[in-house]
């Protein structure tokens, strides 16, 4: 399942980018949670984790208000507490993804404005404990996330691509079968799109 979604995922990236006459790479931040059924799952008082992303992006053209935007970014999710639970230490749950974001874009009028919603794939590559400097595998954490992200973009000069969104997590992180409880990524992110050539 896995391999068939990545498949399915790498060739829209490299159709939109054979049709497309916008690519660019991306920058940005996140500000991160884990959203948990139960607090048993993870100690009271989430602090976030603020963390960064990094990659490409492609933007294909389907009508004169409508965009694809797709690509492949390096993005860094989960929490994190200070002072946990009383022991003077800041722990964090690092989770690192390959994610594969599918938006759409819709311009409102012709200022740049569009709001833009999708789904989002995203292919675990790092999971740990971090405390002063030290870290700890984290196992049984699900090797695939995926979820919907909803936002608001801005295009300055036809060349940056200002993107607020929030990425709602929808798979359960918690990959073991006498678990009943169910934890999800919410990640709020910030970011910039540089694009090459000329647009359209």
């Amino acid at each position: 399942m896995k391999n068939s979604f990545m498949l399915l995922c790498v060739a829209l990236i490299a159709t939109s980018s054979a049709f497309s006459q916008t690519f660019g790479v991306k920058v940005g931040l996140n500000s991160t949670v884990v959203g948990v059924s139960s607090d048993d799952l993870l100690p009271d008082d989430q602090d976030g984790r603020l963390a960064f992303q990094i990659g490409a992006i492609a933007m294909l053209e389907l009508t004169d208000m409508i965009e694809l935007r797709t690509g492949a970014n390096y993005t860094q999710k989960g929490t994190g507490w200070k002072d946990y639970i009383d022991s003077g230490e800041d722990i964090v749950f690092a989770l690192d993804y390959l994610e594969i974001p599918i938006d759409i874009a819709f311009r409102l009028g012709d200022d740049g404005l569009a709001l833009n919603a999708g789904p989002y794939f995203g292919f675990l590559m790092n999971s740990e404990m971090k405390s002063d400097g030290e870290s700890d595998d984290v196992e049984d954490v699900t090797e695939m996330d995926y979820g919907l992200n909803f936002g608001v973009s801005y295009l300055l000069n036809e060349s940056k691509l200002f993107d607020v969104c929030y990425g709602m997590g929808l798979s359960n992180l918690i990959d073991e079968d006498d678990i009943d409880e169910a934890a999800v990524n919410g990640a709020l992110q910030l970011s910039i799109a540089y694009a090459f050539g000329d647009r359209y």
